[in-house]
């Protein structure tokens, strides 16, 4: 979320920039009416805003959205880049093991 808003925002801020050059660019005519200073300032803010909530947004997932590392099941603290403790890992992979023996234990094949 927070990339999006960075992203949008910088989209936003081109934007401005390039309807500001169209208006000095043309300086007569329905652009330069269409795309008045003051509107450009507002929706350059906007843009603006968007970047810097984008911004403490994403330090803030940084620093408060941290994962600690413990077991999915139980709770208990395990090793960086590991899903389950050993004791819960080992269970699951024993009722995997009987489930697949059972399922191989169909009817005898001639």
């Amino acid at each position: 979320m927070s990339q999006t808003l960075l992203r949008l925002g910088l989209w936003i801020v081109l934007a401005v920039l390039a309807g500001y050059v169209l208006s000095e660019t043309f300086a007569e005519g329905q652009i330069k009416e269409l795309l008045n200073l003051q509107l450009l300032q507002s929706i350059g803010a906007v843009g603006i805003l968007m970047m810097v909530a984008g911004s403490l947004w994403r330090i803030f997932e940084k620093v408060f959205g941290k994962k600690r590392n413990r077991c999915a099941v139980c709770g208990q603290r395990i090793l960086p880049g590991e899903i389950y403790c050993r004791t819960d890992l080992r269970r699951i992979l024993s009722e995997e093991d009987e489930r697949n023996r059972s399922m191989n234990r169909g009817p005898a094949r001639r």
